[in-house]
This record gives C-alpha cells, sequence and structure tokens, in this order.
C-alpha cells in the first residue's frame, strides 16, 4: 500500500462472512451513505462491508473512521474503478462477492436474506446468483432492468454487475482486466462463464437485486463501451468476427435511439425479457 493510504481492518466479524459487499468510490460522500444505508437496513447480517476510496477530499476518509461498527476500507489513489475493485476483492472474505458501487443501493430491505433463501433452496450452491435491477435516471424516475439468461451473455450484459453475487471460490483469482477501461466487468463475467464451462451453476432470482443510478463513466462514453465488448467479444468469448460485428451495429442503433429518447429507451428496452 501505497505511503500516504489510509486504511482500517473491519471490526464486525471474528469468522467469515457469509457476503463480502464491494463499495468503490471517489468524492461522492452522500453516495456513499446512500449506499450505506441500504445495506445498514438489512435485515439479515452475515456480511461484510469493504470500501476501497480513491483519495477523496470530501471528507469521506473522515466519514468511514467515523462509523461503529466500521467497514473494512481504505483512501489512496487508485489507477481507476477497476483497478480499486481489484483492490476490493483481494480483500473478500465472505462465499459470495457483491460488488455495489458508491451510491448504488440494495433494492430493499431484504434482498439479502432472500438471496440466501435462494441459494439454500437450489440444489448446488451457485457459482453466480443474479437478479433483477431498477435503472434510477437523473431525474429519481425508475426503470426495471430485467436479468437475462445466460445464453445472451455473447450478446451483452446478463444483468447489472450490481445485482451479481459471485462465488469468491468460483473466481479463482480472476481479476478486472484493467485495459477495458469501460467494460472490464462484462470482460470479467465472460472469463468467469469460459473458464468453469458446463460445470458452471447459475441461478437468476427473480427479484430485484439492486437500485443503479445512470449518469456514470458507462453511460457518458457508451459509444467508447460498445467498442470495447467488440473486443471482448472476439478475445475474451472467442466469438467470430462476423458475430461480433452484427451485436457491434446492433448496440451502436441502441446508442443511437438512446441519444435522442433516453426515456423510450430505457422504458421499453430495459423492461424487456430476453
Amino acid at each position: 500500500m501505497a505511503a500516504d493510504a489510509v486504511a482500517h481492518g473491519p471490526q464486525e466479524f471474528e469468522g467469515q462472512p457469509l457476503f463480502s459487499v464491494v463499495t468503490v468510490t471517489k468524492d461522492d460522500l452522500n453516495g456513499l451513505k446512500r449506499t450505506w444505508r441500504s445495506l445498514a437496513a438489512q435485515d439479515f447480517h452475515d456480511w461484510e462491508w469493504i470500501v476501497v476510496d480513491g483519495a477523496s477530499g470530501d471528507g469521506t476518509p473522515d466519514w468511514l473512521e467515523s462509523l461503529e461498527p466500521g467497514p473494512d476500507w481504505s483512501s489512496e489513489p487508485d489507477r481507476g474503478i477497476f483497478d480499486a475493485m481489484n483492490k476490493g476483492l483481494d480483500r473478500a472474505r465472505g462465499e459470495y462477492v457483491l460488488f455495489l458501487n458508491g451510491g448504488d443501493e440494495l433494492a430493499d430491505t431484504q434482498v439479502l436474506s432472500r438471496t440466501v433463501e435462494a441459494i439454500w433452496s437450489s440444489r448446488g450452491r451457485p457459482d453466480l446468483a443474479y437478479g433483477d435491477a431498477l435503472n434510477v435516471d437523473t431525474a429519481g424516475r425508475e426503470f426495471p432492468a430485467p436479468a437475462r439468461p445466460l445464453w445472451f451473455l455473447p450478446i451483452g450484459m446478463i444483468g447489472r454487475h450490481q445485482a451479481m453475487f459471485f462465488s469468491l471460490a468460483a473466481l479463482k483469482g480472476l481479476r478486472y482486466p484493467e485495459e477495458y477501461r469501460l467494460a472490464a466487468d462484462y470482460a470479467l463475467i465472460g472469463a468467469f462463464v469460459r473458464d468453469l464451462g458446463p460445470a458452471g451453476v447459475y441461478m437468476v432470482m427473480d427479484f430485484p437485486v439492486a437500485r443503479f443510478h445512470l449518469g456514470g463513466a458507462s453511460h457518458v462514453h457508451r459509444l467508447r463501451g460498445v467498442a470495447e465488448c467488440w473486443r471482448i467479444r472476439r478475445h475474451v468469448m472467442g466469438c467470430s468476427w462476423v458475430f461480433a460485428s452484427m451485436v457491434y451495429a446492433w448496440e451502436f442503433a441502441m446508442y443511437e435511439l438512446k441519444k435522442w429518447f433516453p426515456v423510450l429507451t430505457w422504458r421499453h428496452i430495459s423492461s424487456k425479457r430476453f
């Protein structure tokens, strides 16, 4: 850790928690507090909170220091969001890890308990359990973002990253590839499914997991992300040039549609089940 870094260890859990919730943040104290409130309100408490702060200057370290019991947190410069997410992943101790970034929330107070019930009721412990999400635009309006089946992955994300519980053991050392500045989460999921092969166990849960606030880098620079996804399909998932290019054309068309009709797009396209 860099000499100017600040770090504190977990104060609540002595053993291994069931869930590790990793939150990355920078200069968004109000958003971080919103994330914390959604965690603190959960009716299931066997989890740890790992906060990776990018050396915020808005009082975030002081606020984290004041929490009792406190999370496992650090504050230091990083190379970007996926570098920070890798740092959080390296510190995770739970059986499952969830990435809930600063400003995002769990959908309601029963998300973790309902996830536990879903996992325990399955025939085998899933390597990945994921569910629906709610997109929240800058005006505070919510639009559904339903989870998609696994076969959809070569076409696009099967759900919001904030609505995915990864088995830490199944990740087997995978990390977010930082050469993808906007779509490294898609690359990690593609590599995760590729490496597990037919033995992978996946569960789609039938309830909203997270509330995702739109307007981050992946939306501001959406077209750059579309180009990264083309590379991921070719080099991570092994898709053909023709297939990857067809999906690229479709994503470009959706980009243009969302640019001109954002409300209609989120209402009708994001809510479509595939």
